[in-house]
């Protein structure tokens, strides 16, 4: 059993030491630079647009910054919560500038993978408000 348990720490050791940040960073920087550095490029856009008014608005239609909330909600928690809590209990305040420097890099990953839920969000809002709204009508 302790066999076992010295297996177990050191793939723990290996998969969560300074290799896997250097994996995650990597892979950040990657993006960023595949992409063009959109998560600074389109900050200014992506802002004037979260709060822009719609016009042909209809009831049940939800609004950009309720689909952005929505579709980062998964990724945006309570360990990501429990996370910056336990850095800074365990580095002190200087872990935010290292958090900070990670986040500009890995912020455009977990953009990357809203983008499939904010378009589901966006086009089924229409539908699911339209069906909505036919199957209360039918009933009465």
């Amino acid at each position: 059993m302790n066999k076992i348990s010295e297996i177990i720490r050191e793939l723990s050791d290996f998969a969560w030491g300074p290799y896997m940040i250097i994996f995650l960073v990597g892979i950040g920087l990657y993006l960023t630079f595949i992409t063009g550095f959109i998560q600074l490029k389109g900050f200014a856009y992506a802002f004037r647009i979260l709060f822009k008014k719609n016009k042909d608005n209809f009831a049940g239609e939800i609004t950009p910054f309720q689909a952005l909330c929505t579709a980062l909600s998964g990724a945006i928690g309570i360990g990501n919560i429990v996370g910056v809590a336990t850095a800074i209990a365990a580095g002190g305040p200087g872990a935010i500038v290292h958090l900070e420097i990670v986040w500009n890099f890995s912020d455009v990953t977990n953009g990357l993978m809203a983008i499939p839920n904010l378009i589901a969000l966006l086009g089924l809002s229409k539908v699911v408000a339209k069906e909505t709204n036919n199957y209360f009508s039918s009933k009465n």
